[in-house]
């Protein structure tokens, strides 16, 4: 994540094709036990946000429309950099018992916050809810399977439902675990 927060200020324009993915990788390690880990994230992020919006205000710089996208991710990248070194929000995992994570309101604001940042990326909600399904069904960490769940609702509902939808009569082990831990 160190080296993430660093090169993703240089090389932004590289990393397009993977911004799902990182921007998964940055979501899930935000609440990292860990302080320079969930620290490291942040600033991952910021400098994603910072370099990848500045290029695409630079490039489009005279048109007026951009004003209102540019306060935007202004105000996340601020926001981001008032919350240095605290997380963004507590380390929670879902049970049957514990079905409601008030975290999972504040991760679904960052998400949406994030996509609305990057609105020059038209597919990046699908991208990222494909690569969030991919990590939900993958992972061998179940906080990770549950983090991945709540950015594949915030960014495509509808892909997980259809997903879950054609596998419950199965014989695919995914979909029972994900049956019993997430409903």
């Amino acid at each position: 994540m160190c080296l993430l927060a660093e090169v993703a200020y240089e090389h932004d324009e590289d990393f397009r094709s993977h911004l799902p993915l990182l921007f998964h990788a940055i979501m899930t390690a935000m609440d990292s036990p860990e302080p320079l880990v969930y620290q490291h994230a942040q600033q991952a992020l910021v400098n994603l946000l910072y370099s990848l919006s500045a290029r695409h205000l630079e490039l489009h710089k005279n048109s007026g429309a951009l004003l209102t996208e540019h306060q935007q991710v202004t105000s996340l990248i601020k926001y981001l950099q008032s919350m240095r070194s605290r997380r963004l929000w507590a380390y929670e995992d879902i049970t049957l018992r514990h079905t409601y994570l008030a975290s999972s309101v504040a991760l679904a604001a960052l998400v949406n916050a994030v996509t609305e940042a990057i609105f020059f990326e038209s597919d990046l909600r699908e991208r990222w809810a494909a690569e969030a399904l991919k990590w939900m069904l993958e992972c061998n960490s179940r906080h990770l399977a549950c983090r991945s769940h709540q950015v594949c609702t915030v960014t495509h509902p509808e892909l997980f439902w259809e997903w879950l939808a054609s596998n419950v009569g199965s014989d695919d082990n995914s979909c029972c675990w994900m049956w019993t831990e997430l409903t």
